[in-house]
């Protein structure tokens, strides 16, 4: 099973019936990929020096210990009440769950194969001190996942559990959000239901969208409250504020994703500034895999590695984007929420 395939499959979650196939199914592709990634490890750790050695060997222990915990799970009997035979929320917490272990194995995977081909040739210390380091922070996140997935296979639904889930993994969520596999946390919960951190930050998300859609029109200048017109006309079915909205216009006007002006009358501006088109280019680069690294991005835009890292600072100081560093094969920046301008 491929990653598309996950990701295929996932967009039309199956109904309780069949979860039980689908669980048998993903895990056997998961075993898999450990043993893959396994024998490959044995492979690269004959190839090193004794002190290398050492640094695989400890990495294939911490392997060994995530597929035993894995494998584990398949002994679990997961049973929750449904209602007419539809997933309940963990049974979908287990589904994205499922996908995120065998995505990052896959990675993993493709990474040990990127040094087994380097090691063959040249044994450069350096390299792999380096890889041996990302690699251990890589299954650190991995054992994350594998936790929480226990918790989720017990616990009854909850929002503290919602609330955990989108904390714990916001960067991943985020992932699966710009690639359409997910679409519950797309619109904007009450935030009584969220908590005001992450209401506030998907508000934010929801108002940088609205700025990419007056950007492609050619409206870089619009009073504050006709704002808020566009505003709840794009988002009909989204609870908020007024004020909440001048308060995030404050925040992004101060990380310099856009301006807002005062009038003599007190009446306000919101500039949508030049950073708003690069976003653009940015996430339509992102669009493919959902995600975007930095490397990427210097040798796709022709920009300044300073004028990408400026304009990524400013997304993640608005909350706007996520960096991931514990993959295996290096950091992804996310773009939550963003990924409707996008599709268009």
């Amino acid at each position: 099973m491929s990653n598309n395939l996950v990701l295929n499959f996932l967009r039309f979650p199956p109904n309780v019936d069949s979860f039980t196939d689908y669980e048998s199914k993903i895990h056997n592709e998961i075993e898999n990929q450990f043993n893959d990634t396994r024998s490959l490890l044995l492979v690269i750790m004959k190839s090193l020096d004794v002190e290398d050695k050492k640094r695989f060997f400890n990495i294939k222990k911490f392997l060994d210990k995530l597929i035993s915990e894995f494998n584990s799970l398949k002994t679990r009997i997961f049973s929750f009440e449904t209602i007419e035979g539809k997933l309940s929320f963990n049974h979908e917490v287990v589904l994205i769950l499922d996908f995120l272990i065998f995505e990052r194995l896959l990675d993993f995977n493709s990474t040990l194969r990127n040094i087994e081909s380097i090691v063959l040739h040249t044994l450069d210390k350096d390299y792999i001190q380096a890889q041996s380091f990302q690699l251990h922070k890589s299954l650190q996140k991995l054992e994350n996942l594998i936790k929480f997935r226990k918790v989720a296979h017990q616990l009854t639904p909850s929002d503290q559990l919602f609330l955990q889930f989108s904390e714990d993994f916001s960067a991943q969520l985020s992932y699966l959000e710009s690639v359409g596999v997910i679409h519950q946390f797309d619109e904007l919960s009450k935030p009584s239901l969220l908590g005001r951190k992450a209401y506030y930050d998907k508000l934010s998300q929801l108002f940088i969208s609205t700025c990419n859609s007056l950007q492609k029109q050619n409206r870089l200048s619009i009073p504050f409250l006709e704002f808020v017109d566009v505003f709840q006309k794009r988002y009909p079915n989204v609870e908020f504020a007024v004020e909440d909205l001048d308060k995030i216009a404050s925040k992004l006007s101060k990380t310099g994703i856009i301006s807002v002006v005062t009038n003599t009358d007190q009446s306000k501006k919101i500039i949508i500034g030049e950073d708003i088109a690069l976003q653009q280019e940015i996430l339509k680069l992102a669009k493919g895999k959902g995600y975007i690294t930095q490397e990427e991005l210097i040798s796709s835009l022709g920009k300044s590695i300073s004028e990408i890292q400026l304009t990524i600072k400013k997304l993640e100081d608005a909350g706007l984007a996520i960096e991931d560093d514990d993959y295996a094969s290096g950091k992804r920046i996310y773009f939550p929420g963003l990924e409707t301008e996008i599709k268009s």
